[in-house]
Parts: C-alpha cells; structure tokens; sequence
C-alpha cells in the first residue's frame, strides 16, 4: 500500500551499498546465496531471520531498514534533532510551514484523484514531514532546558 516491503529494503540496502554483497555477507557471518535470497519475494526468497538484520544495517552503515520496519509498525523513526538551527529559527519555521502547505497539497491531490502512486508518495511525505515535526518538538524541549530564546537570532 505504498510501504516499501523489508524484501524490498534488504534489496535495496544489499544493493546500493558501497560494498560488494559477497564483502557483506562475509562480514555478517552469512553464505552470499542467503544474503541475496535475503531481498527477494516468492519462491526464489526466502524467510528473513530478524537476527540478520541489525548486522545487515551496521555492515552497510545504511539504516532505511529500520524506517521501513518503523512504518510497518505504525511508528515514526527515531529523529536526532540537529545542533542549532542550520538558517537561524524563523528560517527553519518558514521552511517547516512551506514544507506543510505542499503536504496539505499532496493530500488535496490524492483525495481527488485517488491512485497507489499517489498513496505511496503521500505515505512517504507524511512520514517526512512527522519526522521533521518531532525534531522540532525536541528543538523546542531543549531550548527550553537551555532557556535561551527561541526566535532570537
């Protein structure tokens, strides 16, 4: 329904690595076959063992598996608010209400005009922006610990 499937981010992760798969594979302890059955749907895949899958991201440095585990589970990924505020607060708060109104723009579209790209770009715009939304939140928390002032540059 517009999330990407664990098959389908093993794939990618295997895929778009820096490393060789069989350089991967190696370093999880795991044959090369598994490793690549590990990305693929039906009869040519097979089932992924949970456990290879934290060695998987950790070898990889590549941590989009657990987004897509996060969003299977109903959560939103954890988020590691940056230091400071990259083009000063007000800017950022400008660039987060942009950010919203094309949201908002996307789910106007999908209501009119339903359609499973549409959803899966909508999901993914949704999950961003969620994201985005509790940075924030935790930017506010620690500026309020910090009791400096928000909007001050």
């Amino acid at each position: 329904m517009g999330i990407k499937t664990i098959q389908e981010a093993v794939y990618e992760t295997v895929h778009r690595s820096r490393k060789p798969p069989k350089q991967i594979a190696d370093e999880m302890g795991i044959s090369y076959s598994y490793l690549m059955r590990m990305g693929l749907d039906g009869e040519s895949g097979c089932d992924i063992n949970a456990k290879y899958l934290v060695p998987l991201m950790s070898t990889t440095s590549n941590y989009e598996l657990l987004k897509v585990l996060n969003q299977l589970c109903g959560f939103l990924p954890p988020v590691k608010p940056p230091r400071g505020w990259k083009n000063g607060p007000k800017q950022e708060v400008h660039e987060y209400q942009t950010a919203f109104n094309q949201l908002i723009g996307q789910l106007l579209a999908f209501i009119q005009n339903p359609s499973e790209a549409l959803l899966k770009d909508l999901n993914q715009s949704m999950m961003e922006h969620m994201s985005h939304t509790e940075a924030m939140r935790q930017r506010c928390v620690n500026k309020l610990i910090n009791q400096g002032e928000l909007f001050n540059d």
